[in-house]
């Protein structure tokens, strides 16, 4: 049934005049063509073919259906890609699996909690105190509307009974992290008497909250728990409303606080965002790289030189996007300054914005002696940590280039350096061989097609074996859930890990590849390959020790005729 929908919602698209609303195409021949909206492009090289439904970039490599599209090109999930394909066909779909259910119903639960704060902030008595704060600080009631800001009320039950008359199950609050369970049994409003700052996903909707005291007690900042909506390391605040300018620009501006980036969309700044408290991750890099080619880091002075060497600018280098730093004067948040000075004088801080090496450069010869052969070392080390995480080999030689004429080092020398750091993180890069990967994915299909070999399956190639993480997940989870109830459905998997939902489709679509097929002979194939590598390992491992042995009586045998002699 799933493909039967996803075939009728493809097929009610043109994929030509989905891809024409985002960029204009031109036809050329039997396909259309434009500059690719995935990278920087010079030239087309970014074709649609109508025939088969299918785009592809001879630049980026970008590829794929009319879903992979809008995936990419408006940041969505598959499931939401999908749905709002199926809204613009103006077909009609249910939940396309159990976990998708699970997921409306957390979203609906935030939702009701966000008009329920937003109520008592502009319309109780309640929140008045709330709102002259946010007169106090300048914060104007349109872009504190604009935000949704609000306010958790000084009780135990506000939300709890305003939710239940909307009917909102208590056990979906508790997992939306908005009720908490009481030491002695019942239940209770986890954000109470705080002003409220809701959390969005870069498609708008609400998956979380910040909360913040009005008075001096602790802790000042409270964010709504772990969720399967909310990730703090995958959330930037903000990215729903900079989307447009950040997508337009390719550049994108981040900072630390929710107050910063009310103040700077408010000021005309609408591509600032912030972190949740955490340094910048991976998925920040990966959602940040769908957009932006570039992204300006905004440090105070006093924490510049440290952070601009951290473990979130790591990552940005490696999702090659082109990594600059802007200083505001120190003691000074974004907040502040944008309040004290004026539009023109931020643009000039932004104008004034460093490459992250010419900063990096900067920074480490006011940080170290480089006077001394020692503090040169040091100096060249650290600049070497950001050099090996760059992936572009031809980026990277040129930062080479830089270091070595900075420091007047060989640049053989730092390249060797570059190679040392750099081997442990290509280790753990390293992709699955080619046949390792065949043959998980021909065991999961066996596995999907013929629930009878399972068994079989699960004893010759447990979810360990499995070179791939992800695959080797599905197959963990299939293995439990046919242990546990005799059967095998795809939503269960989904419902463990929806974000294995794409990986399990490509499972599916490589076995309709390979038609049809014998699987028994397949798995016992499979099987016997296993066990013969498993057989030339351990005859390996035997012969090394074999060895080893005999050089020790050989050792022996010559110490002895030396003693004898």
């Amino acid at each position: 049934m799933l493909q039967d929908k996803l075939s009728q919602i493809k097929e009610s698209n043109d994929i030509v005049e989905v891809v024409s609303r985002h960029v204009p195409l031109k036809r050329s021949g039997r396909h259309y063509k434009a500059l690719c909206p995935f990278h920087p492009d010079k030239e087309p090289s970014f074709y649609v073919n109508p025939e088969r439904q299918l785009f592809k970039c001879f630049g980026c490599g970008a590829a794929g259906d009319i879903i992979a599209f809008v995936m990419k090109i408006d940041g969505l999930t598959f499931v939401d890609a999908v749905k709002e394909l199926a809204r613009r066909a103006g077909i009609e779909i249910g939940e396309i699996s159990k976990s998708e259910g699970k997921t409306s119903a957390l979203l609906a639960a935030n939702e009701t909690a966000a008009i329920f704060y937003g109520k008592v902030l502009f319309e109780e008595s309640e929140g008045s105190g709330a709102l002259d704060y946010l007169k106090k600080r300048g914060i104007p009631e349109n872009v504190a509307r604009k935000f949704r800001l609000g306010f958790a009320p000084d009780s135990w039950k506000a939300l709890l009974d305003f939710a239940a008359d909307k009917g909102v199950k208590i056990e979906t609050l508790l997992e939306a992290g908005l009720a908490a369970e009481g030491k002695e049994g019942g239940h209770y409003d986890f954000f109470r008497n705080r002003l409220i700052f809701p959390i969005f996903d870069y498609a708008g909707k609400v998956v979380g909250f910040g909360g913040r005291v009005l008075d001096d007690s602790l802790p000042k900042y409270i964010n709504t728990k772990e969720t399967p909506l909310f990730r703090k390391s995958s959330i930037l605040y903000g990215f729903n409303f900079a989307r447009p300018k950040v997508f337009e620009t390719r550049t994108v501006v981040v900072t630390e606080g929710y107050t910063d980036v009310m103040r700077a969309h408010e000021k005309g700044f609408t591509q600032v965002v912030a972190t949740l408290g955490t340094a910048l991750t991976e998925d920040h890099a990966r959602l940040i790289r769908r957009y932006a080619d570039s992204i300006t880091v905004l440090f105070d002075a006093d924490t510049a030189g440290k952070k601009a060497t951290s473990r979130g600018v790591e990552v940005l280098l490696q999702e090659s996007l082109n990594v600059k730093i802007a200083q505001l004067p120190a003691e000074k948040d974004l907040f502040d300054y944008l309040s004290k000075f004026s539009r023109e004088e931020f643009e000039k801080v932004l104008a004034s914005c460093e490459d992250i090496f010419d900063f990096s450069l900067r920074i480490a010869r006011e940080k170290y002696d480089t006077k001394t052969v020692r503090g040169t070392s040091e100096a060249v080390d650290e600049i070497v940590s950001l050099i090996r995480m760059i992936p572009d080999k031809q980026t990277r030689d040129i930062a080479i280039d830089r270091v070595s004429l900075q420091f007047g080092v060989d640049r053989r020398e730092v390249a060797m350096s570059v190679k040392r750091a750099n081997a442990p993180a290509q280790r753990e890069r390293t992709a699955p061989a080619p046949v390792t990967l065949y043959r998980d994915m021909d065991i999961l299909d066996i596995i999907f097609t013929r629930p009878d070999l399972i068994e079989r399956a699960r004893e010759a190639f447990p979810p360990e074996s499995f070179q791939d993480p992800e695959l080797s997940e599905i197959a963990a989870a299939a293995y439990k859930i046919y242990g546990e109830r005799g059967s095998l459905n795809t939503d269960d998997i989904f419902a463990k890990n929806e974000n294995l939902r794409n990986r399990l489709l490509q499972v599916f679509e490589y076995g309709r590849n390979k038609g049809e097929r014998d699987y028994e002979a397949l798995l016992t194939g499979w099987s016997e390959t296993c066990e013969s590598k498993k057989i030339r390992s351990q005859l390996k491992e035997r012969s090394h020790k074999d060895a080893s042995a005999l050089g020790g009586i050989k050792e022996v045998y010559e110490r002895r005729k030396v003693t004898k002699h």
